[in-house]
C-alpha cells in the first residue's frame, strides 16, 4: 500500500501521477491519494488520474486520514 501525498508534486506532473498510480494499482498496490488542493482536482479528474484509483475513496483531504485508512487496511489483512 502506498500514500501519495500530492503537496509534493507540482501541477504540471499529474500525468506522472495517473501513470504511477496506475502502474502501482496493476501490481496489487493500493494507492491512496492524499492533500490534493481543491482547485487541482477538476484539472486531476479531467486527465484521469482519480480514475486510476482502485477505489473513489481512496482520495483524502489530508495525509493523516490517508494512512488512518491505511491501518484499516492493514488490520483487515492480519485478520
Amino acid at each position: 500500500m502506498g500514500v501519495i501525498d500530492a503537496r509534493r508534486f507540482a501541477r504540471h506532473r499529474s500525468d506522472w501521477s495517473r501513470a504511477t498510480i496506475g502502474c502501482l494499482e496493476r501490481r496489487s498496490t493500493t494507492v491512496l491519494r492524499a492533500a490534493t488542493k481543491p482547485e487541482h482536482v477538476p484539472v486531476l479528474r479531467e486527465l484521469g488520474v482519480f480514475d486510476q484509483l482502485v477505489h473513489e475513496n481512496h482520495a483524502f483531504d489530508n495525509t493523516l486520514d490517508a494512512f488512518a485508512h491505511a491501518r484499516l487496511h492493514q488490520a483487515r489483512i492480519q485478520q
